[in-house]
């Protein structure tokens, strides 16, 4: 059954297959399409209610999808979709945002492969328009009109085939744009994605969102819902499952229905058991018990793996698991550290608890550990999520490993965490032990990546051998080894590692300048191009309050902007700035002699002028010392924005992109890759001149005088690192003859 409307008019076409119902909704900024499925019209006692929502934004090409999966419950499985799109139909959505007809369409195409890939349905194209095709054509006319209006929308009508009734049918004019455009083609009878472009069901979102959406599809556009929704209470299904962020459309169905007789006892074993709750539902013999009115314990210690103890403590517990991240994937933390510098940090950490790592990690420990008072639970899983996970992950120790030095004090712990990070403890909370665990991760990585790994190659070269080609998993096992180096045989691996990052954060200055330095030497080696400064994105602009914006583009414009403003833009963004990664800017006075605010623009992905402009947007805004900047610095940059995205500044695009190509070119040049032996190609990947036995001596001194702790710290040159066998089995894995030479060295000595 299919539904085409325009305004207020409603034309019902009758077709065979699955009932479909599709509404389309626009505005200025956005297009939604929603597209449920229904009955199936050949068997009427087969019925799905499967959904799927959309939402396109018109200027940024944005897509935000949820999936409502149908699993044979009163309540609905929300997802979450993500859609893989080739970069050049994602740059044909851009340039049509001002045709409703194109984007109307777009979104629908993608709203059927998501109900596709959600049912396991195929897509299925239609032999013929619909007898009210001439309609339809009329009504995408009257669809861009009210578009352009922003007053309202249509939708498309939609049928399943009449060979089979396991498919979505697609219409022609749908079908044939979906080809048109690369997000479909054709397959035997059937339509499928194209190759290049890919949908993906990820996280389980909350069903109790889907309880409020379902209740609105079914009073505002008449959406039939499942058999036993109309008994689902939302509330008494929150009150259940208070512990649980997302909880399931089985727990939800469970705890919320009015209707069940054993609804009492359920609410009661949530309520014994808030952190279990979630878990309990899907445990069918948990299930019936708790129905039952059967006993629990027995059941749960063996579902669980935890004691009747530990059971009795957790019982006490009312507050819900950490979830999602404190930092999102690659997102740079610009948090002040503990040195009171605000700087963008390029790795993140998950905080992510899931109930069943928590179960494992809670059975390995001893029974008077596990908090009983919600301040020392808080505590112990701000300590697990944001500090010992990650570190057991990177570095494959578990986790109670990290945990046992506390005792089960868990507030004592974190003291002394603060105590080696020189910060007050109750500034250490969940965001922060995520931020210095970072900061110990990046610290870790830089010893492997300045001081162990060039002592290796050097070492190779010393004895005449040829180097091998760098790779990413020689790195990630050099981080391992640098691991072992720094935390010796401490046993208190967190502290350790604490007091590590906040050594090595206060010398980030003195390591960048040195590698700075020993980059300004290899400009005569760089093709002639290199040795100039980058083109400017945008000449000198003048803001209506007459405070001046210009381009930083030369080591020395950068390196001026720091001294000036005391921040780190000219030691930390020279790299990404020469290879117009990123685009920084300072705002001075009219004259030009004095910085007020240093910003910095991202380099746009599209290729084309027009469409670059509006993907503008400033990244971050410093003033003095990484503070604010004044209420006129702003403004000058808010402006010179907006100029820049009407286009009424003009733009050297075309200069940056073929800087950009000759880096691209030049940096391939270098690795030389497949070719063992390229001393360039390891300082292309290692990002500094080790080559160079002053600038690897200089280095070391900084981290053996300043970082380094225990008997390393004694060492007088790197070659402290070969007492490890781990490290020599490293090298011989390497390069044997080199191992072999080293080894005979030493026993010479």
């Amino acid at each position: 059954m299919c539904f085409f409307s325009i305004g207020r008019e409603v034309i019902l076409v009758k077709d065979v297959g699955y009932e479909v119902k599709t509404v389309c909704r626009s505005s200025d900024n956005e297009v939604r399409v929603s597209i449920w499925l229904g009955e199936d019209t050949q068997q009427g006692d087969r019925i799905r209610h499967d959904a799927i929502h959309l939402k396109l934004e018109r200027e940024t090409g944005d897509i935000d999808a949820i999936a409502h999966a149908d699993f044979g419950l009163p309540v609905l499985q929300p997802h979450q979709v993500e859609f893989d799109i080739p970069g050049g139909i994602r740059n044909q959505l851009l340039q049509e945002t001002t045709d409703g007809r194109w984007q109307f369409l777009f979104a629908q195409v993608l709203a059927l492969t998501a109900l596709s890939e959600l049912t396991n349905y195929p897509l299925s194209e239609k032999a013929e328009k619909t007898q009210n095709s001439a309609l339809y054509d009329a009504g995408l006319l009257e669809f861009q009109r009210l578009a352009a209006t922003s007053l309202s929308g249509s939708s498309v009508p939609f049928g399943a085939p009449a060979k089979s009734s396991a498919a979505i049918s697609v219409s022609c004019d749908v079908a044939r744009f979906g080809i048109d455009i690369g997000l479909l083609r054709r397959r035997d009878a059937s339509l499928t994605l194209h190759r290049q472009v890919a949908v993906q069901l990820n996280t389980s979102l909350s069903a109790l969102s889907a309880v409020q959406k379902m209740e609105e599809d079914r009073v505002d556009l008449g959406i039939v819902v499942p058999s036993g929704f109309q008994n689902i209470d939302r509330h008494e299904a929150e009150t259940a499952l208070f512990c649980l962020k997302s909880p399931s459309a089985t727990a939800v169905s469970y705890y919320g229905d009015l209707a069940a007789d054993a609804h009492r006892n359920r609410m009661q074993a949530a309520s014994s058991y808030p952190l279990l709750a979630g878990f309990m539902v899907e445990i069918p013999a948990i299930r019936d018990a708790i129905d039952n009115s059967e006993k629990l314990v027995p059941l749960l210690v063996k579902s669980t793996g935890l004691n009747k103890g530990v059971l009795r403590r957790l019982g006490k517990i009312k507050s819900p698991l950490p979830s999602g991240r404190e930092l999102e994937f690659m997102e740079f933390a610009r948090d002040a550290d503990q040195i009171g510098i605000e700087r963008a940090r390029s790795l993140s950490v998950s905080t992510e608890l899931s109930l069943a790592r928590l179960l494992r990690i809670l059975a390995a420990l001893d029974v008077s550990w596990v908090p009983t008072s919600e301040e020392d639970w808080q505590c112990f899983l701000d300590i697990v999520s944001a500090c010992a996970l990650p570190i057991s992950s990177v570095f494959d120790i578990p986790v109670e490993e990290i945990l046992k030095p506390s005792k089960g004090n868990w507030k004592a712990f974190q003291n002394s965490l603060a105590t080696a990070v020189q910060m007050p403890v109750k500034d250490l909370d969940r965001r922060q032990l995520a931020l210095v665990t970072i900061d110990a991760l990046l610290g870790i990585t830089d010893f492997g990546r300045t001081v162990m790994m060039p002592q290796v190659m050097a070492s190779i070269q010393e004895v005449g051998e040829t180097l091998p080609p760098p790779i990413a998993a020689d790195l990630f096992e050099v981080q391992m080894l640098a691991f072992r180096l720094v935390t010796g045989r401490n046993r208190n691996v967190a502290v350790t590692l604490f007091g590590f990052a906040r050594r090595w954060m206060s010398r980030i200055p003195a390591l960048s300048d040195i590698e700075m330095r020993a980059s300004s030497k290899e400009k005569n080696t760089q093709a002639p191009w290199a040795r100039k400064n980058r083109p400017r994105l945008v000449e000198d602009y003048t803001a209506s309050n007459g405070l001046l914006v210009t381009n930083l583009v030369s080591s020395r414009e950068l390196t001026e902007e720091s001294s000036r403003l005391s921040h780190c833009v000219g030691r930390l963004y020279q790299r990404k700035s020469r290879k117009c990664d990123c685009h920084i800017f300072s705002v001075r006075t009219p004259d030009g002699c004095k910085s007020l605010s240093t910003f910095e623009l991202n380099q746009p992905e599209a290729e084309i002028e027009q469409l670059a402009r509006k993907q503008l947007s400033v990244v971050q805004h410093k003033g003095y010392r990484n503070r604010k900047p004044s209420a006129c610095a702003k403004s000058a940059c808010e402006e010179l924005i907006n100029e820049l995205k009407a286009g009424r500044v003009p733009m050297d695009f075309s200069k940056v992109w073929n800087w950009r190509a000759k880096v691209t070119a030049h940096e391939i040049q270098k690795k030389k890759i497949g070719q063992p032996g390229s001393p360039e190609a390891w300082a292309d990947r290692l990002g500094f001149a080790w080559q160079e036995g002053e600038v690897r001596k200089e280095i070391w001194h900084e981290w053996q005088r300043h970082i380094l702790s225990g008997p390393t710290s004694r060492a007088r040159n790197p070659g402290i690192i070969y007492t490890d066998p781990d490290v020599r089995e490293f090298v011989a894995r390497l390069n044997p003859v080199a191992a072999a030479l080293l080894a005979e060295r030493a026993t010479a000595q």
